[in-house]
């Protein structure tokens, strides 16, 4: 059984005291006079370092390094001097070498292994009389060829295994191994070669067993010239790429390569910790995209493609996207694409694009909806379709929330990568879709029904989270995975008519309105989702330390949904009370009621539409008959549009681990919870031809403004601030998922 992590660390740094050997202390020492970019790049990483300060394992890589650094100065002196002398003693020689390397003649060989090419011989004959290579023994005429390596290499591990972490970090996670860009122009470029071969055979002790420090110092002793392909996974388990090296131009390791791998092997160790239960949900240790686009520019984009989005009055009902449609199509063109406007309606216009990738994974698809509920505008501060900052620094527009913001980071998202050329692992599939606020019929269901070939992705990352939710004094962004079903009904009851002017008890009219009068918040019986118990123990876990006795009352209610919903509606905040009995029940809420069509006769009929929601576990029967216990046998229920409940498993998906890293960099201490939406998106679509759904919309909220106030509300609207975090954080989370 490999060994804990946290056992590891010591055997690490024991290996590095060992492989670092006897002149430990006089390269330290040495250090001191250092050359001056050296001492530049420490005041640079200044700040990383004092963090890092108060970790021993840390300090211990960084000093290896610092010694590494040394003894690759030293080395590349002693080469200079004895190329010198050299072209002294043959007259010019030396300078036809470098000529001839020059020119590209040259073999390409790994950098830090010393002289290269033809000057191998010479470089050894000296490192033999300075004592830093052992002669070799008689009838040793050479060095081992890559195929003599090799097979050492096999034999050696057949009998000697990869053991503890090591087995973690070469076999479980290669991909461990990070793209840094140590040049400063812009392009992250794989580990090199020196540091692939140096820095990662000082790992190799823990992280390839005692094999693969043999082997890494074999190769130095001989100087053996091993050309590295790009992405090829050196001892330790670095990547390493070969940029053709030319004789007296070795780079140096990058200054954070070593560290980095040892802040690697704390993150296994946190891992295996919290695995234990030691520790809290989020590692340390989080993996750099290779590609970044969060900066102003792409902020500024995405700000003004909401502006003009919120300018164009796409009320549904009665339901007209396509001038949204034209406007997003043509912003797509603009960035190289080649979006399709496909129409299912007259007026209702989905757009759907695709930046393709090399394939090597599934596609990502980012979607999002045209269409926006109807506005009462004398309710409004700003007109609802001005697109105006108000002086709260909030952006004014029916859609601010709901969600013409998402389609507008999505848009801004894709096109940039379009215009930088970025050809990604996945394909990155945008739809932007019609009809979700009237049931999807004419968009996402339409697409999934007619060109499911167009949107078929692993994971869709839409609508339903993102957005700050504060409770407690605390602060989360929950991930939704879950959204309830659809039953979307009409209750209709008949009785005698009769003349207005002598009223009757047994009205229909008025017996309907009584009876649904009872659809209150807690008319319908309580149940038990495993998804809710999960967002609420998360909560709970969060809010414990400051709460006492919380985690005892919360043990108390799991399993007694009726006691829990009872706790819940005596909350005081009105927002969060009715947003958590949402959870705890199906639900039915009138919504339109029809009776009569003359002031002065009684009608014979009356019917109420009434919008019905049933959890994750319950089924369309379930719903109606709990609603038909409350309004009566005599009462005819007819349904009028249904979909059902949606749930992503496993709730903690690959993607929801991505979401979860980038929040932990960009705010820590806001925790990352799984959630049910009590409401419907696109999911109800795209679930259907097996795509996972993901809401996560980001937004960053001042306590004090909730969600669940904004949306299809008076005066919605988003805070600038709010919304340009929020695209800058949508892009960091699709970047490292599609790269």
């Amino acid at each position: 059984m490999p060994r804990p992590p946290d056992l590891a660390h010591a055997a690490a740094a024991d290996a590095l005291d060992e492989l670092v050997g006897a002149e430990a202390l006089g390269r330290v020492e040495r250090l001191r006079h250092a050359p001056h970019d050296l001492r530049r790049h420490h005041r640079e990483e200044g700040d990383q370092r004092r963090e890092d300060d108060d970790d021993p394992l840390l300090r211990r890589g960084r000093r290896a390094r610092e010694r590494v650094v040394e003894d690759h100065r030293e080395r590349q002196r002693a080469h200079a001097e004895h190329g010198r002398r050299e072209g002294a003693r043959h007259g010019g020689r030396h300078e036809e070498r470098e000529e001839h390397e020059e020119h590209g003649d040259g073999a390409e060989t790994p950098r830090g292994l010393g002289l290269l090419g033809e000057g191998d011989a010479e470089g050894r004959e000296h490192d033999v009389a300075e004592g830093q290579v052992e002669q070799a023994p008689p009838g040793e005429a050479r060095p081992p060829d890559d195929a003599d390596e090799d097979e050492r290499e096999r034999e050696e591990d057949r009998v000697e295994p990869r053991a503890g972490v090591g087995a973690a970090l070469l076999e479980a996670e290669p991909a461990q191994a990070r793209d840094v860009d140590d040049d400063g122009d812009g392009v992250q470029q794989a580990g090199r070669d020196d540091e692939g071969l140096q820095a990662g055979a000082r790992l190799g002790q823990i992280a390839g067993g005692e094999a693969a420090v043999r082997r890494h110092r074999r190769r130095a002793d001989h100087d053996v010239p091993r050309a590295h392909a790009v992405g090829r996974v050196a001892p330790g388990g670095l990547r390493v790429a070969s940029k053709g090296a030319h004789h007296g131009q070795d780079r140096l390791p990058s200054a954070a390569r070593v560290t980095d791998v040892f802040r690697s092997l704390r993150s296994r160790s946190l891992t295996w910790q919290r695995r234990r239960g030691q520790l809290g949900a989020r590692a340390a240790y989080t993996r750099r995209p290779m590609v970044r686009i969060a900066d102003p520019a792409l902020t500024d984009h995405a700000f003004t493609l909401l502006r003009d989005l919120l300018r164009i009055a796409s009320v549904n009902p009665p339901g007209d996207e396509a001038r949204a449609a034209e406007l997003v199509a043509g912003e797509l063109r603009e960035a190289g694409l080649e979006p399709q406007v496909l129409v299912s309606r007259e007026g209702r216009a989905n757009v759907v694009a695709r930046l393709k990738g090399t394939g090597e994974k599934p596609p990502l698809l980012l979607t999002g909806h045209l269409d926006v509920v109807p506005v009462e505008p004398d309710e409004w501060t700003h007109p609802p379709f001005d697109g105006v900052v108000g002086d709260d620094g909030c952006l004014y527009g029916r859609g601010a929330v709901d969600m013409k913001n998402h389609v507008a980071m999505c848009l801004a998202v894709i096109t940039r990568l379009a215009r930088e050329g970025v050809r990604p692992k996945r394909d990155l599939i945008f739809a932007a879709v019609a009809d979700e606020e009237q049931g999807c019929r004419h968009g996402s269901l339409w697409l999934c029904e007619n060109h499911p070939e167009l949107v078929q992705a692993e994971y869709a990352l839409g609508e339903g989270g993102g957005f700050s939710l504060h409770i407690g004094g605390k602060c989360f962004y929950p991930v939704q995975v879950a959204e309830k079903g659809v039953c979307w009904m009409k209750a209709t009851l008949k009785g005698p008519p009769g003349h207005g002017s002598m009223p009757r008890a047994d009205s229909a009219l008025l017996q309907l309105a009584e009876r649904v009068g009872r659809l209150g918040p807690a008319a319908l019986p309580a149940h038990r989702t495993p998804i809710v118990e999960a967002f609420l123990g998360e909560v709970v876990d969060a809010l414990a330390p400051g709460v006492p006795g919380l985690r005892a009352l919360a043990g108390q209610l799991v399993g007694q949904p009726a006691a829990l919903r009872q706790l819940v509606g005596r909350l005081p905040d009105p927002t969060v009370r009715l947003g958590l009995m949402a959870l705890l029940a199906n639900t039915a809420s009138p919504t339109v009621f029809r009776a009569g069509e003359s002031v002065n006769v009684i009608p014979g009929e009356a019917s109420c539409e009434i919008d019905g929601r049933y959890l994750p576990g319950q089924t369309q029967a379930d719903m109606l008959a709990e609603v038909r216990a409350v309004l009566g046998e005599d009462v005819e229920l007819e349904v009028m549009h249904a979909m059902d409940a949606v749930e992503t498993t496993p709730w903690k998906s690959p993607l929801y681990r991505t979401i979860e890293e980038v929040m932990g960099e960009r705010e820590p201490g806001c925790p990352v919870v799984p959630y049910m939406l009590p409401g419907f998106t696109d999911a109800k679509g795209f679930a259907r031809i097996g795509v996972k759904w993901v809401g996560f919309a980001p937004v960053k909220l001042p306590e004090g403004l909730r969600f669940a106030d904004l949306f299809h509300a008076h005066d919605e609207r988003i805070p600038v601030d709010g919304f340009k975090w929020g695209a800058e954080v949508l892009s960091e989370i699709v970047t490292r998922w599609v790269m």
